[in-house]
């Protein structure tokens, strides 16, 4: 018997020793798991700071120029993601952490954070302006002439403000909520924004870069999806529902620029000085370092939104066929696109499965 209670004995302390063991092999597995886990959601999150660095709403805008369109992104180290764009300034980051035993899955909410610009007036100039035939500018907010949700009436602005003398002749015409502002702080609104940090921080966000020359920039598409590589395709203004309608780019041109006709929307950056020889429409924000000169064959610029420009019209001459109707909605449009992609201040962050 008491062989027989010894045997009994060691069976159950072996027993109770081989729990013991897989109990401790399962809770070292456990923290294994979890600690991955942990490895797996550090990377997920550092995969969403490294695109918050590494992307703008100028770069997704081209990269995305349509909302429901989704980025595969180069894998980072530990992290795969995607980035799915929801409406003109709103996007989802879908970000995958691995490690050896876990995977996390993020989605985090973004919006873009755009710059801060307020044209003074609709047309806005620090040197002198002279309008002439067929040359309209009217500063109270609206934008009927494009086919845009931005048709609506908004608020209103002055006309005209000008750092020099506003000259009309034949049968230009201004109205505003003032209609023609001349004074010397109008210089320094129009100097800040055509040469000081506002255009260097736009043209360095630029989605389109090229050089002085003639351009006929128009919609592009590929099978019935809005294209945007070419880099004569700035939007379409005109069309609210068209492929190309949430495609909002900036464009620099390096130059002095000559416009053929065509249409686009954004924000247009010239570092020279613009011409017009076609019918050219624009929606959104044109600043110009130079001055806007006539075409000898005749132009016809229509700029829904604001311009501004460091003249307008040559020594003794004036620009004829110029209609600039201030619209605050489509500046605003168009400064979505700058600036950087923030988180949304509440409920921006959830685990996806």
């Amino acid at each position: 018997m008491a062989l027989a209670f010894v045997l009994w004995t060691l069976v159950i302390i072996a027993v109770l020793l081989a729990m013991g063991a897989q109990l401790a092999i399962q809770e070292g597995r456990a923290v294994r798991r979890e600690r991955s886990g942990e490895r797996a959601q550090s990377r997920a999150e550092a995969g969403i700071a490294a695109i918050l660095t590494a992307w703008t709403p100028a770069k997704l805008s081209r990269q995305l120029p349509s909302p429901f369109d989704s980025l595969v992104l180069p894998p980072g180290i530990g992290w795969l993601g995607r980035i799915h764009r929801l409406n003109e300034g709103l996007f989802l980051l879908d970000v995958s952490g691995t490690d050896s035993l876990a995977q996390a899955r993020l989605g985090r909410l973004v919006r873009s954070h755009p710059l801060r610009v307020s044209p003074a007036a609709a047309l806005a100039t620090r040197g002198p302006v002279s309008l002439g035939a067929g040359s309209v500018v009217i500063g109270f907010g609206g934008g009927a002439s494009l086919g845009d949700s931005c048709s609506v009436g908004d608020s209103g602005v002055a006309g005209v403000a000008s750092g020099g003398p506003v000259t009309l002749t034949d049968d230009a015409r201004v109205a505003g909520a003032t209609p023609i502002v001349t004074r010397s702080a109008a210089q320094d609104s129009v100097a800040a924004m055509t040469d000081g940090l506002v255009f260097e921080e736009l043209a360095r966000q630029a989605t389109v870069s090229v050089g002085g020359g003639s351009w006929a920039p128009a919609p592009a598409l590929t099978g019935g999806r809005c294209d945007s590589a070419p880099s004569t395709n700035w939007g379409d203004p005109l069309t609210e529902t068209g492929a190309c309608s949430a495609y909002v780019p900036i464009i620099h041109i390096t130059g002095d620029a000559l416009l053929l006709g065509g249409d686009g929307q954004g924000i247009l950056l010239v570092d020279g000085d613009l011409d017009v020889s076609g019918s050219f429409h624009f929606g959104g924000l044109v600043l110009v370092r130079g001055k806007l000169l006539p075409h000898p064959a005749g132009g016809q610029l229509q700029v829904t939104g604001g311009l501004v420009a460091g003249g307008v019209g040559p020594i003794g001459g004036s620009v004829t066929g110029l209609t600039v109707i201030y619209s605050k909605c489509f500046i605003q449009k168009a400064l979505r696109t700058s600036g950087t992609l923030s988180p949304l201040p509440s409920r921006s962050w959830k685990r996806l499965f």
